[in-house]
């Protein structure tokens, strides 16, 4: 009701339909992403990186770059600019929500392949994935800390990147923010 509530009031005060959303700090977990596709949007923004296009995109889950005075220098700009899709899908967890002490595994496919394949993880820096059949594995060795973090894989491509994103949300047992 929300979501479809401000998506209403927004349209009427502006005199143009309101098709897109970006969630508050990127934050959004499966049912969510669904409530707003029930609420009419077209499509929606998290806030992790990548570019939009791979073949695996969830409309209601898209990727986004942040450019501001933290990573909005024009050297990273260029980049962002000319990265390419990283063909990644069936990523696994699909949800970004994860409640508890639960460990994380992120499996994926991708049609681009994993050949020079890197991972970095906000919490633990460099993750080293493994091939598993026509799958890769990231296991993380620890719980992600509380609040959001992010994960970005980039693969080499020429002179560019392919660049696939996904911010987790991690909150207490009792599904509650920790501060």
């Amino acid at each position: 009701m929300e979501l479809r509530g401000s998506r209403e009031v927004i349209s009427e005060r502006l005199g143009v339909e309101v098709e897109f959303l970006a969630y508050p700090y990127g934050e959004a977990s499966l049912a969510v992403m669904e409530a707003a596709e029930a609420a009419g949007y077209r499509a929606a923004f998290g806030q992790h990186s990548g570019a939009v296009g791979s073949i695996g995109d969830n409309l209601f889950y898209l990727p986004r770059f942040a450019v501001n005075e933290a990573y909005g220098d024009l050297g990273s700009l260029g980049v962002k600019i000319r990265s390419l899709p990283f063909g990644v899908y069936d990523f696994r967890p699909l949800d970004p929500i994860i409640v508890g002490d639960e460990l994380v595994e992120v499996r994926f496919r991708s049609v681009d392949g994993f050949g020079g394949v890197n991972c970095f993880h906000s919490d633990f820096g460099l993750v080293k994935g493994v091939v598993d059949g026509d799958e890769y594995v990231l296991g993380f060795g620890g719980v992600f800390g509380y609040g959001r973090s992010r994960l970005n894989c980039t693969m080499k491509s020429g002179d560019r990147f392919r660049w696939f994103g996904w911010q987790f949300v991690r909150y207490g047992a009792d599904g509650q923010g920790v501060d």
